[in-house]
Parts: C-alpha cells; sequence; structure tokens
C-alpha cells in the first residue's frame, strides 16, 4: 500500500456512514474512496474518460490511486519496477474498457489497430496524471485533510456514497464522455438526492424582464411541487431560477430554515454547478444568493478541485453536470451565441427533455431558443405557471432523517436476519458494484457474486429483494433502499 493511500485509509478508512448518518455534522466527512477520488480528480485537468474507464478497471478509486502512487514513487526512486506498473496500469485501463464496451469488444492480444490506438492515448493519459501527481506540494495527513475538505467548510461524495445522485452515472454512455470522479459542495448533501428528477433552468448572463420572470417563476413552481431546481451559479437567468427557487422555500417555511428538516416539508432544493473549485466560487456578485441556496438547504458544488480556476473550458464540462443531473431542461432565454445553448446539446445527448421559452422575434434576446424550437430540439414551453406539464408527478422531497452513525448501523452492516444465503450474496454483490462504479445491472451483479449462484438465482434474489423494499429497481439498474 502507498503512503498516501495508508493516510486516506487511516483518516477516512472507517466503515462507510449511512445516508442519515452522513448528514448528522455539519459538514459530514468523506469516504475513503471519496477521499481518494478527490485525489484522482487533481491528477486530471477536467473531465477524463480515460481516468473513468481506469478506475473500472482497477475496481475503485482507492485502488486506482494506489497504483498511480506506486508508479509514482518509483518514479522518484528512478527504480527499475516502473515500467512493470505501467505495464499493469494498462491491463487495468484494458479490464475497465472492456467492462465499459462489453465483451464483445474485447481482443485477445491487444495488437489490433483499435487497440494500440487505445493503449497509446491511454499512456498519454497516465503521463499526465503522473506529471500533475510529481507537482503536488508536500503535504502532512492533516494538510491532505485539510485540502480534501475545504479546511472542514466543504463535503466530498463519489458514486459508492449512498447520497450520489445516479442520474450522473449516464455520462457513461459514450466512450470519450466520464461522470465525475466526484463532487465537492457546501450546503445539505441531502440535496443531491431530494428529487430524483430535477428541473434544469438556464440561460443567458444578460437577461430581460420577460426572461427573468420565467426563470423566477418556473423555479418557484417548481420547487412547491417538490422538484429540485438546477442550475449554474451565474449572472443573469441562472440567479433568476436560484432565487425564484429561494423565495419560495422561504415563503413556504414563514422564514424559517429549520422547518425544511420535517420530512413533510414539500418544498424542493436548489443546486448551483460551477465551472471551478469550490474556493472560487463566483460571481461575487452573487455572495449573498450563495448563502442562501446553503440557508435553505440547497447545495453548491463543484466536480473540480477547490483550487481550480473557472476558466472558460470548465463552463463547457460544468454544462454536462447540469444536463445530466436533470430529467428536464428549460431554456429561459437564449441569443444563438449563449453558453445555454451547450447545456442544451448536453441535454440533447443525453435524451433529456428540452424545453425553450419564445420570444419577440424583433429582438436577439430568444434567437437561441427559437433556433432550438425550429429545429424540433426543443418543445415550446406554454406556461411557467403550470409545472405539472413539463415535471414528473409532485412529491415531498427525500429528506433523510438525521441520526447518530453507530458501528453496526452502517450500509454494509444493516441486513434483515432472516435473509438467505443466496438473497445476501446477492445484496452484498449490489453493493459491491456500487463501490467500484459500476452501474448495477442484474448482469454486472451475476458477475460479483460467487461462482455457485447462477443468473436464475439472481434474478429471483433481486425480485425478492425488491419486493421486501431493500432494493430500488430504476430502468434495470438496481439501488440500496
Amino acid at each position: 500500500m502507498s503512503a498516501l493511500v495508508d493516510v486516506l485509509m487511516t483518516h477516512y478508512g472507517a466503515p462507510a456512514m449511512t445516508a442519515d448518518a452522513r448528514v448528522a455534522a455539519s459538514v459530514p466527512p468523506p469516504s475513503v474512496d471519496a477521499a481518494a477520488a478527490a485525489v484522482l480528480t487533481a491528477c486530471t485537468d477536467g473531465a477524463d474518460a480515460a481516468m473513468s474507464v481506469f478506475v473500472h478497471g482497477c475496481g475503485g478509486t482507492l485502488a486506482a490511486l494506489d497504483l498511480i502512487e506506486r508508479i509514482h514513487a518509483a518514479q522518484c526512486q528512478q527504480a527499475f519496477g516502473v515500467s512493470l506498473l505501467m505495464d499493469e496500469a494498462v491491463e487495468r485501463f484494458d479490464q475497465g474498457w472492456y467492462r465499459c464496451m462489453g465483451p464483445d469488444d474485447q481482443t485477445t492480444d491487444g495488437t489490433s489497430p483499435d487497440a494500440v490506438k487505445r493503449h497509446a492515448s491511454f499512456q498519454r493519459a497516465l503521463k499526465g496524471w503522473l506529471r500533475r501527481r510529481a507537482a503536488f506540494p508536500e503535504r502532512t495527513a492533516q494538510d491532505w485533510h485539510e485540502w480534501i475538505t475545504v479546511s472542514g467548510t466543504a463535503w466530498v461524495v463519489t458514486a459508492s456514497d449512498p447520497l450520489w445522485p445516479a442520474q450522473l452515472e449516464d455520462l457513461r454512455l459514450h466512450a470519450s464522455w466520464a461522470p465525475p470522479l466526484c463532487l465537492w459542495g457546501r450546503g445539505d448533501v441531502r440535496a443531491l438526492t431530494a428529487c430524483p428528477a430535477p428541473l434544469a433552468i438556464i440561460g443567458s448572463r444578460a437577461v430581460s424582464d420577460y426572461g427573468a420572470h420565467v426563470a423566477q417563476t418556473l423555479a418557484g413552481q417548481a420547487v412547491r411541487a417538490g422538484h429540485a431546481v438546477v442550475s449554474g451559479g451565474a449572472m443573469g437567468i441562472d440567479a433568476c431560477a436560484h432565487w425564484g427557487a429561494v423565495d419560495a422555500l422561504a415563503a413556504a417555511c414563514d422564514g424559517q430554515a429549520s422547518l425544511l428538516d420535517s420530512a413533510s416539508m414539500p418544498c424542493g432544493p436548489t443546486i448551483a454547478v460551477f465551472a471551478g473549485g469550490l474556493n472560487h466560487i463566483g460571481p461575487s456578485t452573487n455572495a449573498r444568493l450563495f448563502e442562501h441556496i446553503q440557508t435553505w438547504h440547497g447545495a453548491l458544488i463543484s466536480e473540480m478541485p477547490p483550487d481550480c480556476a473557472p476558466v472558460a473550458r470548465r463552463f463547457l464540462m460544468r454544462n454536462r453536470i447540469i444536463a445530466a443531473l436533470s430529467s428536464v431542461i428549460c431554456v429561459a432565454q437564449a441569443r444563438v451565441r449563449s453558453g445555454a445553448l451547450n447545456t442544451a446539446h448536453w441535454a440533447q445527448e443525453l435524451n433529456r427533455e428540452l424545453y425553450a421559452t419564445p420570444g419577440l422575434i424583433t429582438r436577439a434576446d430568444h434567437t437561441g431558443c427559437h433556433t432550438l424550437i425550429d429545429e424540433q430540439a426543443a418543445r415550446i414551453l406554454q406556461s411557467c405557471e403550470h409545472i405539472d406539464d413539463i415535471c414528473h408527478e409532485r412529491h415531498a422531497p427525500h429528506w433523510p432523517s438525521v441520526a447518530e452513525p453507530t458501528a453496526d448501523t452502517t450500509a454494509d452492516t444493516m441486513q434483515p436476519a432472516d435473509l438467505s444465503d443466496n438473497e445476501r450474496i446477492v445484496l452484498d454483490a449490489v453493493r459491491q458494484c456500487h463501490r467500484q462504479r459500476v452501474v448495477a445491472t442484474a448482469s454486472a451483479i451475476g458477475q460479483y457474486c460467487e461462482a455457485s449462484v447462477a443468473m436464475p438465482v439472481v434474478f429471483a434474489a433481486l425480485g425478492a429483494l425488491e419486493m421486501r423494499g431493500l432494493i430500488a429497481n430504476n430502468n434495470g439498474a438496481f439501488a440500496i433502499l
């Protein structure tokens, strides 16, 4: 085990917390997988499909970080084993590739033109990760903790955590895409999963009174119906959407934020997604808005490490997260060259439902919206009052009750005593899929089961576990309840 992985295991290697326990503290501590994902993210330069595949092949973020750390240490010592470790990394990448692409894509000797090209691309990526790793400053164990948690002000979640928004895994649908390895956040971590199908409201920074009214009204109606509202935290339409949600939340609670802790509170949160790290949240003119989002149990999130600046290309990658988090995306106002159209493009690629707000044809304010409508990429938003026309059914947001963590109430140890051996094996396999960042389909679960458990038995156990309310089937992907 590498020195850094040993540090992370020492700090964060306690049994994983349940969703309830993670909100017992004002800033819940990261899991060891999330801490490892945070370090791996710093080794990349934004979204990195090669890293995502590599993590799959290694069996999780901790094992992936350990291998990179061992290569880094061998390079620093100019040891003879560097080439062997590099070969091991390529082998792990191949394993991840086959997991992602399926057995039909496997080649026996890795010498096909596609395999050679893929290996060369991965080796370039690996060299980049190692170069960035070599540039890390020397850090003590406490320094690492301060960096990962932004001096104790931020939480970090990854795909193996119970409060990870599962819809981000849709970013695995294409080989060149990648979901975030982790998300840093401030505010209420429960906001990420409070609504299964959030609404994104996006648009231009330059906003008209009409566009502002659409964004604010739509957001207010959405949170009153229990939905989460996602946007980018920028000036203009983004700010109007967030304010519309916050104002509706405040009105529903008579100005008392503590009421949102009630499981019966019929209001959803708002989530702001940033292009830069949490130390670069902006613009500063929205500082009061960001405080209110946190006060009203929303979240400020970023996939980038805390000190990463919000350079232009990161806004484009940020947009994919906004689209992936949401099931419906509404462009409230956009000119023909608005960055909101990039988010709309991601919405199309991810098969999200897309709406655009029509405006006056004599003004340029809505030319981007008109283009989306003309190309039949988006449906016309016909009302900002009737939220049921575009969103799923009204619901109470999912706010897990706060419970103190105990050694025997973790997600890994809570199992009914009367489970059959096969049900216990299959339930453990579902958890293993989540830990390894693998979508928990029946076939994937079968691969993590013991050899003695045949697929018909897996299907039967999944049905029994679902009937007992221990797992949920979301379009073929199983999740622990």
